[in-house]
């Protein structure tokens, strides 16, 4: 496709002036702060000495890598900008790691060593945390959008029961974007790719007074994507907008979406702006207020229909052997599937050194959130089974800690954490009575009659679910250190929990079935959880540790907010846990030439939430529940290692293996519920996001050109072996292994402006992002997107 006039313009005149300089590294390189830029620049046209030290802030305190006993990977601010990072669903090679996107650019599903999830259902807390400058995400939703201008982002792995926000028991995502210096400076880039993409980012840092300084970053994107409609010169059914986007909701609550605009599936047009003021009137106190916004006007990826002939789209003839074309990029929905969506976020950060041995820390947030989908379920150019969701969250966070720096032997890290947050979501549910009706009496319904074939609009009728949920959660959180001697040292922690959630649901299944008694109601619960940590490290020589420890984790219980039936809005479901042995090694070896580190895990995950699709007896006939359905154990090593071989070429390898199996799969369904899939069907079935074995190799060479700058080469081949996608076992659950090679040119002309060649997915792999099962009505399947190419224009200035 070519560029639109505007955008073509745009990008010469902006061209002349925009960029930024960064050094390709590979993962778990450290993040340069801005005052020590110009000196990394200069370090790489000299020799290099050895690897850089990497800081990490995995126990809430700065440390470096290679001393901290947590199993953590760093990908770095250069990193990031140099792959195009633009969310962490374009992460790859971090050790048993699995981050997938989702039909949704706002979403991505998360898995660390083998616990996460496969649907991004807001009311069940995440399983992998999130935080943002400290700021926990209450949901996955639009989670990951923020990756702009960020400092550094760390991974880590295994239950995180103490320090980081809520409990999490596979793992923490811990992003913190750039600060103000108190330096003035400009970092600018330009961005042309293939599919009409067009990416433009400013960073402008300023100094206000001796006390006062300030940092905006701010990204426009816009793409047509991959992905097109079957018919995109217009709908086959455009009385369907009469029922999926009501008119009065639409202009009440997303008034410039227009449902009859040909927008292709996949398309971007997102803003993100970021402003930091920070007021540091001495040594002792920093005081930093952020506020963030993103708007987003893109859509949904594009699906496809991927029913069985058994299934009730494939007795109806939609099965995906009858499906026309196979072109995993050509949808034939008959929706636009626009996904308008909004997130504002402000937060006051206060840091304040008490004593020269206390430092006081206060993390104050409010965030806010609007999302609204329209989604083809059966990815077919008629109206089967369409949904309009509108989705508000609110959220307030308040974390306060107290860290120790003695010099003495003892030292500790206490505090607390308070939540409250709101999730409102109103959807409407749009099925073909044909549907209905063979779904639930397959045996006596002719689906291909013709009646059934032709009752396309008349036969739609619409159920209504409007949810309102509250979330109270509370914790108190220390961990405290104690060095036995110069190379023993003791970790001890502990957090106690406690989630508080009521749910308000309203539900009428409309002209499907007879009224339904008992709503609304309000349903509440509560649970509780005290997590303990425990860990030994010991120095074998300089630069070589060894270390063990066992943590706990738990995801609180709730209230299944998608289901279809009272029984089951009622019942709730309990807490999961997981508890992790860990041994790891590491080490920096020739004369800081090799960073070596090696990790062995074990975990025992218990009551483990499961969303699974059942049938039932009541009116209803399928729905979607979250169960305490399975136990599982979970066992794996992770090696990880940077080679720097010469000055200016660096090695980075990285492999990983982990064996996950359920130990037991008990539902415990109810007298009216019904499965749609047997439970000896799991005992041979992987868990979801898990695959057997992941690799990672990069390579990055710097060399000078003389009086003409300099060049940084990298390719980088990321492998992850065959992996199922859904927690379901299904023909279609499955994931073939995948290869990923990038590969980049930079040209340094200057220290202020440079010029890169960029390609992504350079073997143009196909595979299965993601595949939404919806149980006996059939199943949609979303693809990765191809191969992608474009070129950079940077400039620098401090």
């Amino acid at each position: 496709m070519m560029l639109k006039n505007n955008a073509l313009s745009l990008a010469i005149s902006s061209a002349l002036c925009l960029g930024t300089i960064y050094n390709n590294t590979a993962i778990a390189q450290d993040a340069v702060s801005v005052t020590e830029k110009e000196n990394k620049k200069e370090s790489q046209k000299n020799e290099v000495i050895g690897l850089e030290v990497i800081t990490v802030t995995a126990r809430k305190k700065e440390e470096s890598l290679q001393s901290t006993p947590v199993a953590v990977s760093v990908i770095g601010a250069d990193e990031l900008k140099s792959r195009n990072v633009l969310t962490m669903a374009d992460v790859v090679g971090v050790p048993n790691v699995s981050i997938s996107g989702a039909t949704s650019p706002a979403y991505a599903n998360i898995a660390i060593r083998g616990i996460g999830s496969t649907n991004t259902d807001p009311f069940q807390a995440p399983a992998v945390a999130v935080l943002t400058d400290g700021i926990y995400h209450d949901t996955v939703a639009t989670a990951l959008s923020s990756l702009i201008d960020v400092e550094s982002v760390e991974i880590l792995r295994g239950p995180q029961g103490t320090l980081f926000g809520r409990n999490s028991p596979a793992g923490v995502i811990n992003i913190k974007s750039r600060r103000p210096s108190g330096d003035t400076s400009l970092d600018a880039q330009l961005s042309l790719e293939n599919n009409s993409t067009l990416d433009t980012r400013v960073a402008f840092e300023f100094p206000i007074s001796d006390d006062f300084s300030g940092r905006i970053a701010v990204m426009k994107r816009t793409s047509d994507g991959a992905y097109e409609r079957k018919d995109s010169d217009g709908f086959t059914d455009p009385i369907v907008y009469s029922f999926v986007v009501p008119l009065e909701v639409r202009d009440l609550i997303v008034p410039d979406l227009d449902p009859t605009d040909n927008q292709e599936p996949g398309e971007v047009d997102t803003l993100f702006t970021r402003g930091i003021l920070q007021y540091k009137p001495s040594d002792e106190l920093t005081v930093s207020l952020i506020a963030e916004y993103i708007d987003s006007k893109g859509s949904l990826l594009g699906s496809n229909n991927n029913s069985s002939e058994t299934s009730t789209l494939g007795r109806l003839g939609f099965s995906a052997a009858n499906t026309e074309d196979g072109d995993p990029y050509t949808t034939e929905t008959d929706l636009s599937a626009s996904q308008p969506w909004d997130k504002t976020t402000v937060s006051l950060e206060v840091l304040w050194d008490l004593t020269d041995n206390l430092q006081l820390t206060s993390i104050t947030a409010y965030r806010e959130e609007e999302l609204y989908n329209t989604y083809d379920v059966d990815s077919q150019n008629k109206l089967w089974l369409h949904s309009n969701q509108i989705w508000e969250t609110k959220q307030i966070t308040q974390e306060l800690r107290l860290d120790s720096k003695f010099d003495g032997p003892f030292n500790f890290t206490v505090g607390s954490f308070f939540m409250d947050s709101n999730l409102y979501k109103d959807q409407e549910t749009y099925v073909n009575f044909a549907l209905i009706a063979c779904a639930l009496s397959p045996a006596e319904v002719d689906c291909q009659n013709d009646f059934f074939i032709q009752s396309n609009i008349d036969s739609v009728v619409p159920d209504f679910n409007e949810v309102d949920q509250n979330t109270l959660s509370w914790a108190i959180f220390g961990q405290f250190y104690y060095d036995i001697n110069d190379r023993t040292r003791l970790s001890v922690g502990g957090r106690y929990s406690v989630d508080e959630k009521d749910m308000f649901v309203s539900f009428d299944a409309g002209e499907l079935a007879d009224p339904e008694e008992g709503f609304p109601i309000t349903v509440k619960d509560d649970w509780d959880n005290f997590s303990p940590t425990i860990g030994l490290d010991y120095e074998l020589a300089d630069d070589k540790m060894i270390y063990f420890s066992v943590s706990e984790a738990f995801r609180s219980g709730g209230f299944n907010g998608r289901a279809s039936s009272l029984e089951s809005f009622q019942t709730p479901y309990e807490e999961e846990t997981a508890t992790s042995y860990e041994l790891g090694y590491k080490s920096t070896l020739l004369d800081n030439h090799l960073r070596l580190n090696l990790t062995a895990f074990y975990t025992a995950y218990d009551q483990i939430q499961r969303e699974i699709t059942i049938g039932t007896t009541s009116n209803v006939g399928v729905e979607n529940v979250v169960l305490n359905a399975a136990d599982a154990k979970i066992k794996g090593i992770e090696f990880e290692s940077t080679y720097l071989i010469t000055d200016g070429l660096t090695l980075t390898a990285n492999l990983s293996h982990q064996s996950g199996e359920y130990t037991d799969f008990n539902p415990n369904l109810r007298d009216d519920q019904i499965a749609i899939v047997d439970a000896d069907a799991f005992k041979d079935f992987d868990l979801p996001l898990a695959p057997e074995w992941s690799s990672f190799v990069a390579l990055d060479y710097i060399f000078e050109l003389e009086s003409m700058g300099w060049l940084t080469l990298n390719i980088n081949h990321a492998y992850t072996s065959e992996q199922v996608t859904n927690t379901i076992p299904t023909d279609g659950s499955s994931r073939d292994s995948v290869q990923m090679v990038n590969a980049s040119i930079k040209w340094d002309i200057n220290d202020s402006f440079s010029i890169r060649l960029f390609g992504k997915n350079l073997l143009d792999e196909q595979y299965k992002l993601m595949e939404s099962n919806f149980g006996i009505f059939g199943s949609a399947v979303t693809y990765s997107e191809p191969v992608s190419y474009g070129l950079t224009v940077s400039y620098s200035y401090y």
